[in-house]
């Protein structure tokens, strides 16, 4: 969503919008009592507070805000997209500390390279 148009002014649709953000993420933050499937329905994508807007919107109840039930009913898994869990790998402690030798090795200077001399010269 570009949040300005041509001539560099915000769009009040898009304000509008960030507003609604704003009344919904009050509203779970303070009133609303989150059941553990709700935690984990919303957690499943990955602009969680959008999902949660859509419901408000479509719910019917003005008593409660049932949000599993309602992610299911209107198909919201088909419209927002699901958090990405596809994490980059971690290199092995054993890795990360040969690539630091190799950093160290590569920074000396030419000259002491070639010296396998540890303990001092051996003259």
């Amino acid at each position: 969503m570009n949040p300005r148009d041509r001539d560099g002014l915000p769009f009040i649709k898009n304000i509008y919008y960030l507003q609604a953000l704003t009344e919904m993420h009050i509203y779970l933050k303070t009133e609303h009592e989150f059941t553990p499937g709700e935690v984990n329905d919303l957690l499943m994508f990955a602009d969680p507070l959008s999902v949660a807007r859509h419901c408000w919107e479509e719910n019917e109840d003005k008593y409660c805000l049932r949000i599993s039930s309602l992610i299911d009913q209107l198909h919201l898994q088909d419209l927002y997209p699901p958090v990405d869990f596809d994490l980059p790998e971690k290199p092995s402690l054993r890795e990360r500390l040969d690539m630091a030798k190799q950093q160290i090795q590569s920074e000396r200077p030419s000259h002491e390279r070639g010296k396998g001399n540890r303990g001092g010269d051996a003259r």
